[in-house]
């Protein structure tokens, strides 16, 4: 146990320079974006441990969207038209002015609010009224410096990486085929495809760019015309991680190897095809579609996505977290939606 990283951001560090030290730990795998942020600002705390993460400026780079859209338009990489603002408030001021429908983030996903780290949540807008109710509905928004995107419907891919010092170790890449929110959020069930060259020429743009160290994720979606636009980049592990393990990817044997000094073996390929479902997410997004039943009733979805839902046993789809060989995750998780902790 340690503090609260977003509560008491040096006791966390502290707690966690101490609890190292006392263990002796080779290698420290930081695995959210403010505690790898916090790492990262703290790294001379852990100069003798393996941290297989990149330079705290090429992390700050990647993961300021603002700063990123800038990197990617300066390296050839499409993404959806931006508009970056101060504030939220600043954006509310040129609803008028902007091109519907939008989606509206915060510049990075955990921001600090009056001394509190917040993560703010992406949301949706079709015109400048839903505009206003969103970002109202939402404590903080007004205040942080935000992003207003053009808004696109394809489907996600996500391209996943190791880099060794600047270097390309191996990509791993997955198609979304539901999210939470349905309108575009997290994966709740992906499947592993193989990784297009494109997409892997894209992400390796950015990230050798800025010499990056470690792993990362490339977040797409694709156009009416199936052009491939950068969401974001991702500078540490991922939602949907478990599926790349599934497939012959062992992202978090390599980081471990590579913060060793050690060869990281990537290995010659992977398996494509396979699933993993996320099934408390899944559920999440199912209710989401019937609580805005009149959105999703205009596309014939609600019964449709009930019976997708039901399809529980589906040969090839793996579940993230109910596992039979180890259900103390999925039970902890059930413990967490019951007490009203699922949004």
């Amino acid at each position: 146990m340690y503090p609260a990283p977003g509560e008491n951001p040096e006791a966390f560090v502290d707690a966690v320079a101490a609890l190292v030290a006392e263990e002796r730990v080779d290698v420290l795998l930081p695995v959210g974006d403010l505690t790898t942020a916090l790492v990262l600002g703290g790294c001379e705390r852990f100069a003798g441990v393996g941290l297989p993460c990149p330079p705290r400026e090429a992390f700050e780079t990647v993961t300021d969207k603002a700063r990123l859209a800038v990197l990617a338009a300066e390296r050839g990489v499409p993404v959806p038209s931006t508009r970056a603002f101060d504030t939220g408030a600043a954006a509310l001021a040129a609803s008028d002015s902007l091109s519907y429908p939008v989606v509206i983030k915060p510049a990075r996903s955990q921001t600090a609010v009056d001394g509190q780290w917040l993560a703010l949540p992406v949301v949706h807008a079709a015109d400048a009224g839903e505009l206003a109710a969103q970002l109202g509905a939402v404590p903080g928004y007004a205040d942080v410096p935000v992003l207003v995107q053009q808004r696109l419907t394809g489907e996600g891919r996500g391209v996943f990486a190791l880099y060794d010092r600047g270097r390309a170790v191996t990509f791993f890449a997955h198609r979304r085929l539901r999210e939470r929110p349905p309108s575009g959020g997290v994966s709740v069930l992906s499947e592993s495809v193989p990784a297009a060259p494109e997409l892997v020429d894209a992400a390796d743009r950015i990230l050798s760019a800025v010499g990056w160290h470690g792993v990362a994720m490339a977040e797409f979606k694709l156009d009416a015309a199936g052009r491939a636009h950068l969401l974001e980049i991702n500078g540490r592990f991922w939602g949907s991680l478990q599926l790349a393990v599934d497939a012959g990817v062992d992202f978090p044997l390599m980081a471990c190897r590579l913060a060793l000094g050690q060869d990281p073996a990537p290995p010659a390929g992977y398996r494509t095809g396979c699933r993993s479902r996320w099934l408390l997410g899944d559920l999440d997004s199912l209710y989401l579609r019937w609580r805005d039943g009149r959105r999703w009733a205009r596309r014939g979805e609600l019964a449709g996505a009930a019976a997708r839902f039901l399809r529980l046993f589906e040969r090839g789809t793996r579940y993230d977290v109910n596992r039979l060989e180890d259900l103390g995750p999925f039970l902890h998780e059930c413990r967490y939606y019951l007490r009203g902790g699922a949004k």
